[in-house]
C-alpha cells in the first residue's frame, strides 16, 4: 500500500539574533516607517536565500507610544537576484501594522508563496504621523518533502487597505459576545482565485481606547469561510486603554475563493463594541 509523504520542509531560514533577546527591541531588524512617506528600505538580515522558498511568515512587534495614534503600513520587498534592486511590485503590500504593542508579537502573516532560490528580502514602512519604529521577523521554509503535493502562490493580495488613512475597513462588532447581526465588506470583490487568507485586527483610529477584547471571521456570502464551525474565530485581538499592550493573535484560514467573489468580516466583542479597522491578506496564484 502507497502512503504520501508527512507534510515537511526541509530547509529553513530566518532573521533571528544568533543569541536569544529578552527585549522586543532587539528581535528581528529595525524598519522605521517615514512621516507619510516610505521610509528607507531595509534587508531581512537572513541574506539570499539558499533555496527556493514555499512558505513565509512575517511577524510585527513594537512600535507604541502611550496614549498616541501609531498606525503605520508595511511592504515586503523583494529582490530575485539577492541584491537591494527592489522589485516595483511588493511581495506582500500595506500590512498594517500600527497600534502594536511592546511584546509579544502583534501582527502575524502565514503566506505560503514562492520565493525564488538566490532571492533577497527586505521591509519598508511609512506612518500616518511621526515615523514608528516596528521589529520585523522573517522565517522561510522551503524544499517541500512531497513535490507537487503542497500547494503555494506567486503573489499576496491585500483586501480592505486603506492606504490614505494607514488603516483597514470600519467595522463594529457585536456586544458582549454576540457576533455582529450583519457581515461588513472588505475592499473590493477578489481579482484572482484566492486560497490561504489572513485577518488582521487594528483596533481604532485612535489615540484614546477602550481595554476590550475581539473574535474575528472572514467570510463570504454572509458566512464564514470555515465550515463545520460556524463559531470558529480566525483571529483573538486585546485592546488596552493605553494603546501600548494591544494583543494579537491570528490563524490563516485555508479555502478556496474564486474571482468575483466579495470578501467580508464580522466580529465580536468581549463589552460595547466601538468602531474598529480590519484587513485581510490573502495568497494568490
Amino acid at each position: 500500500m502507497l502512503k504520501p509523504f508527512a507534510h515537511a520542509f526541509a530547509y529553513q531560514s530566518d532573521n533571528l539574533p544568533a543569541t536569544p533577546v529578552s527585549a522586543a527591541s532587539s528581535i528581528g531588524v529595525a524598519v522605521t516607517g517615514g512621516n507619510s512617506a516610505n521610509g528607507t528600505p531595509v534587508q531581512w538580515g537572513g541574506g539570499a536565500l539558499g533555496f527556493e522558498g514555499q512558505l513565509l511568515t512575517v511577524q510585527v512587534a513594537a512600535g507604541a507610544v502611550t496614549n498616541t495614534d501609531t498606525r503605520s503600513l508595511f511592504d515586503v520587498l523583494i529582490d530575485p537576484a539577492g541584491g537591494t534592486s527592489w522589485a516595483a511590485t511588493p511581495l506582500v503590500s500595506g500590512i498594517v501594522a500600527g497600534h502594536g504593542g511592546a511584546w509579544p508579537v502583534m501582527r502575524q502573516l502565514v503566506l505560503p508563496v514562492r520565493i525564488p532560490a538566490g532571492a533577497n528580502l527586505g521591509a519598508q514602512a511609512r506612518s500616518l504621523t511621526t515615523g514608528r519604529t516596528h521589529r520585523f521577523i522573517y522565517s522561510v521554509y522551503g524544499g517541500y518533502k512531497g513535490p507537487g503535493t503542497w500547494r503555494c502562490g506567486s503573489r499576496v493580495v491585500s483586501t480592505g487597505v486603506d492606504e490614505a488613512n494607514y488603516s483597514g475597513t470600519a467595522h463594529t462588532a457585536g456586544n458582549s459576545g454576540a457576533w455582529a447581526g450583519s457581515w461588513t465588506n472588505i475592499g473590493s470583490t477578489t481579482p484572482t482565485n484566492l486560497f490561504c487568507h489572513n485577518l488582521v485586527h487594528t483596533g481604532p483610529n485612535s489615540a484614546s481606547w477602550t481595554a476590550l477584547g475581539y473574535y474575528g471571521q472572514i467570510g463570504a456570502g454572509s458566512n464564514p469561510l470555515t465550515l463545520g464551525d460556524v463559531d470558529a474565530a480566525h483571529l483573538h485581538s486585546a485592546t488596552a486603554a493605553t494603546e501600548n499592550t494591544t494583543w494579537h493573535v491570528a490563524t490563516p484560514v485555508f479555502a478556496d475563493v474564486p474571482e468575483g467573489t466579495q470578501l467580508q468580516v464580522r466580529g465580536k466583542c468581549s463589552s460595547t463594541a466601538v468602531e474598529t479597522y480590519w484587513a485581510i491578506y490573502s495568497v494568490a496564484g
